[in-house]
């Protein structure tokens, strides 16, 4: 038999060409050691003073750090530029949201969003929300939402609830074949073949696709898991409150279905 030719090395890729590759293709895009050790011991300083009193279902949020801080304002925008998130939106693009978790043992995120998964949460709603659209044309990537995730705490095990998504679900066109009570009952169904498990580390950043099917896996490890998150939507999204219904009289409120 004889041997097999060995392949010429290849020179790496460019960078930005190979995460709008993985962007679009897989929905997600993860940066090593964004923020180090000392920034990250500063981030939980600042957030210390703001967590609320009672966490229900061992999950406490902070609605918004810009509120909270300067300094995550310029992390706003320093993430929006060093991250190219241009390269991800490609319209003008404003901030929507941000926000931290900290969850603790027992605390459950279930898996929400996916293209093709339908919302059921008020009557006449769209069969989808604006920001669950992921398209590609002229060479460009137009998302509607994209979501920065700063880890200030390591995802080792699979009991610490790392992210996870569900491969292809942001370009999905069939329907999630699974009830929303399975949903709701957990993370379930883990046994998916395309359910993918995310584990960073504390300083690594996470750009998601809003359009993804994801959640966490239950949080089972003692130790708190704290996540801060920056929204970006192109600057024609206003800022917005859910409504469990619609008054089809009023063309004032600035509402989005559950």
């Amino acid at each position: 038999m004889s041997e097999m030719a060995e392949l010429p090395v290849t020179a790496k890729p460019d960078a930005e060409a190979l995460n709008s590759y993985l962007f679009d293709a897989c929905g997600y895009v993860k940066h090593s050691a964004v923020f180090g050790a000392e920034e990250v011991r500063e981030f939980e300083r600042l957030l210390r003073n703001s967590w609320p009193q009672t966490a229900p279902g061992g999950v406490a949020r902070i609605r918004s750090l810009i509120g909270i801080a300067p300094q995550f304002r310029e992390i706003a925008v320093e993430l929006a530029a060093n991250l190219d998130l241009e390269n991800y939106i490609n319209q003008p693009f404003r901030l929507i949201e941000s926000y931290a978790l900290r969850r603790t043992a027992g605390s459950v995120q279930t898996l929400h969003n996916g293209f093709s998964r339908p919302i059921g949460a008020a009557p006449a709603a769209p069969p989808r929300t604006m920001w669950r659209h992921h398209t590609y044309h002229d060479g460009k990537i137009y998302c509607m939402m994209v979501k920065v995730l700063i880890y200030l705490t390591d995802i080792a095990a699979e009991d610490d609830a790392p992210f996870c998504l569900v491969e292809g679900s942001h370009k999905a066109n069939c329907p999630f074949p699974f009830s929303e009570a399975e949903i709701e009952a957990g993370i379930a169904p883990l046994s998916l073949p395309n359910i993918r498990p995310v584990f960073p580390r504390a300083g690594d950043v996470l750009i998601i696709n809003e359009a993804l099917m994801h959640g966490t896996y239950p949080k089972r490890s003692p130790d708190p898991r704290i996540v801060m998150a920056f929204s970006y939507s192109p600057s024609f999204v206003a800022d917005y409150r859910e409504a469990a219904s619609r008054d089809p009289g009023d063309i004032w409120s600035t509402v989005f279905y559950p």
